[in-house]
């Protein structure tokens, strides 16, 4: 999610990466979703392409079986793993805050520990969005523990994770955190982290839903 304060031409503001609330896609002029759906397509076909060229320059005569992320906070980086071995290597940008984990709705950190790719949003604002299953039952246990959320909330958190859902985001405990593209030059989301555009289409291209996703502080 975004650092500063982003509206689509509707006015409608953004309160997640990868979520629009108070409008549908029936309010858009007709030439903009037009123009909006072409580029998508652009950008999806620029993804396809990517993979082809990333396979050919490694060598490998097919896509790996299994695809994981590795993300450490302090070096800034992003690495692409494909059946454990080493695919591409990235520079991205964190929250505001971008020092120790994720707590609360609001406190501008990206989480840390072991996440899943839970949703995936080719029309983000933010170029392409892979949208991780924060939070998940640890950060649930600790904001029960807390007394951020109910048993109520903690339940429903446990239960979307035990079944590879989206886990609430709407939570005292924050969400709509992902990876996403825009711009991994500073640290100008609200606990996401940003990539380059290029860097996200690759991802897009190897992450499908529950893609792991390792996010360490070092």
């Amino acid at each position: 999610m975004s650092r500063r304060r982003f509206f689509l031409l509707t006015g409608a503001p953004i309160v997640g990466c990868g979520t629009l609330v108070g409008s549908t896609w029936n309010s858009f002029p007709g030439a903009w979703l037009k123009n909006r759906l072409r580029l998508d397509d652009d950008k999806l076909v620029r993804a396809r392409q990517r993979k082809r060229d990333l396979l050919a320059r490694l060598g490998w005569p097919q896509p790996p079986a299994r695809a994981r992320i590795l993300i450490r906070k302090a070096s800034r980086r992003l690495t692409l793993y494909g059946d454990d071995r080493e695919m591409l290597v990235c520079r991205i940008g964190l929250g505001g805050e971008p020092r120790g984990a994720k707590r609360r709705q609001g406190d501008g950190r990206t989480p840390e520990g072991d996440y899943r790719v839970c949703t995936r949003n080719a029309q983000s604002q933010f170029h392409l969005f892979l949208g991780l299953d924060y939070p998940n039952r640890r950060d649930a246990e600790r904001g029960l523990a807390n007394g951020m959320i109910t048993r109520a909330i903690y339940r429903r958190i446990v239960d979307a994770h035990t079944n590879g859902r989206t886990p609430p985001w709407n939570t005292s405990l924050g969400g709509a955190v992902g990876i996403h593209g825009s711009g991994a030059s500073w640290d100008w989301t609200l606990g996401c982290v940003a990539l380059d555009d290029p860097d996200i289409e690759t991802l897009w291209a190897f992450c499908p839903a529950g893609t792991s996703v390792r996010i360490e502080p070092d």
